[in-house]
């Protein structure tokens, strides 16, 4: 089999924005018996689990923590931190232990609930210190999540000549996407004047440039063919592609 032959056959959200009656647990609970319910399968179908590190619980392995807690012994046990890229690596990853044959059916799942268990502030601080910034030469001097993306902007500007305006597109397609699911986070829409016109972070990012800290958990089953076919939902094919970091010139 190859990662061809590898389908996503369920997705599930639990609830986002400020939960604070749900632990991270439950929370990825919530999220994936959503996932199997899309997809028409039940815990005892999962022969593999893929998940994430999280910011609010000193688990040493998520993995471990959060199969204990669905009540599942998979097969295929994996923690991934891609940070904003682990949602399609952990997919990616799925596929290839399908493919591989060392499972035939993936949950990943993960989330937290960050935004009740911190400050906007104290949430960003956790990340900065907990590898986002150089522990001996960034983070030191307060370096900010946001501003490591600043100076790759930054630089994207200096090369391509990339403006602010075009930038604030990014952050309006975003939330327009986000509209699209009632379950969503934030509920309006915004403009690139309203992108423009909020708060500096760090240059050239204004806050509506940057993510938002929010609890939630989401799921997304994987599986073969085969094994889809016979599924509730119309598979779609899981697929993911990585290439190297382009050098920078001058």
């Amino acid at each position: 089999m190859n990662l061809a032959e590898t389908r996503i056959v369920g997705i599930g959200e639990s609830r986002l924005g400020k939960v604070p009656d749900r632990s991270a647990l439950q929370l990825q609970s919530d999220a994936a018996h959503a996932a199997l319910n899309d997809a028409g399968l039940t815990l005892a179908d999962i022969d593999g689990l893929i998940t994430t590190p999280i910011r609010v619980e000193p688990w040493n392995m998520p993995c471990g923590v959060v199969s204990s807690f669905l009540g599942v012994q998979p097969a295929y046990l994996s923690t991934l931190d891609l940070a904003g890229a682990s949602g399609c690596a952990m997919i990616h990853h799925a596929a290839m232990a399908v493919a591989s044959g060392q499972c035939n059916t993936v949950l990943c799942v993960a989330g937290q609930n960050l935004l009740t268990n911190k400050t906007w502030a104290s949430a960003v601080q956790t990340m900065a210190e907990s590898g986002a910034a150089h522990p001996q030469f960034e983070a030191p001097y307060g370096l900010l999540v946001a501003s490591n993306y600043a100076l790759i902007a930054q630089r994207h500007m200096h090369e391509y000549g990339t403006t602010v305006e075009q930038m604030a597109e990014v952050a309006v397609t975003i939330r327009n996407h986000a509209l699209l699911n009632p379950n969503a986070h934030m509920t309006k829409p915004i403009s690139v004047q309203d992108v423009l016109a909020s708060p500096m972070i760090t240059s050239p990012l204004k806050r509506f440039d940057c993510a938002l800290v929010s609890d939630g958990a989401a799921a997304v089953i994987v599986t073969s063919v085969d094994r889809a076919r016979d599924l509730r939902q119309k598979p779609v094919r899981a697929g993911a592609g990585l290439r190297p970091e382009p050098q920078l010139r001058g």
